[in-house]
């Protein structure tokens, strides 16, 4: 439920929740659910003659709330490396999550991503 709406969950469903949006799931015990799950923050980067600049305050990602995917093997494949390179923490794994987080946003779905639904797989 996100914002006091249900949404039934499926193999290819990609959800992004924007700041501040009050969500739960509920999973039946006889059907149970698999999910991948990233959480991220971003921040506006400037340079103004030769200085940087980064402000956090920025504005919601325009995305679609929910989406369903149709081929989301590619999709899965990235989410898959970010919780490896996370998880393992070997060095650059920031660049690494950095860098997938980007290529996920252009393979599709665009940023602030927060589930994808899997069907039958554990993580």
């Amino acid at each position: 439920m996100m914002e006091r709406k249900r949404h039934s969950f499926k193999a290819g469903m990609l959800f992004y929740i924007s700041p501040d949006v009050k969500h739960s799931i509920e999973i039946d015990a006889e059907d149970p659910l698999c999910f991948l799950s990233v959480h991220f923050n971003y921040a506006k980067v400037s340079m103004n003659e030769e200085n940087w600049g980064i402000s956090g305050d920025v504005d919601s990602l325009h995305l679609q709330a929910v989406s369903e995917l149709k081929d989301y093997y590619q999709v899965e494949d990235i989410f898959g490396q970010m919780i490896q390179s996370w998880n393992t923490k070997l060095p650059g794994y920031e660049f690494v999550a950095k860098t997938l987080l980007q290529q996920l946003k252009y393979t599709k779905t665009k940023s602030k991503l927060r589930y994808i639904i899997k069907g039958g797989k554990n993580y």
